[in-house]
């Protein structure tokens, strides 16, 4: 454990602006361990690919006839999955780079 710690000494986490994440408790963990806690915008989903990743599970599940409701939820996720996450992944880190260049002096 130890070995893998001092390998990741440079490490920044990219948070939704979730109340738990803003925990005293955590940001001095945090600070403890030289970790850098970036948090997204406010209400900013395009910035977290999950939520692009939940919106393509909800389109498709819409779209299902729901004949059977099991089905549909797991038809829904393997459509998402077959659209080829990691352009969803590639279209999030797009404007997280232009989000950074905008801020950053």
């Amino acid at each position: 454990m130890k070995i893998i710690w001092i390998l990741l000494k440079n490490i920044t986490i990219i948070l939704d602006n979730a109340r738990i994440h803003h925990y005293n408790k955590v940001k001095q963990f945090a600070i403890e361990n030289n970790i850098t806690l970036l948090f997204n915008a406010p209400y900013s989903p395009i910035f977290n690919p999950i939520e692009l990743i939940f919106n393509t599970i909800k389109k498709n599940f819409k779209e299902l006839n729901h004949d059977n409701i099991e089905d549909d939820i797991n038809n829904a996720i393997k459509e998402a999955y077959n659209i080829k996450i990691q352009k969803l992944y590639d279209h999030c880190w797009e404007h997280i780079i232009k989000y950074k260049n905008t801020i950053m002096i």
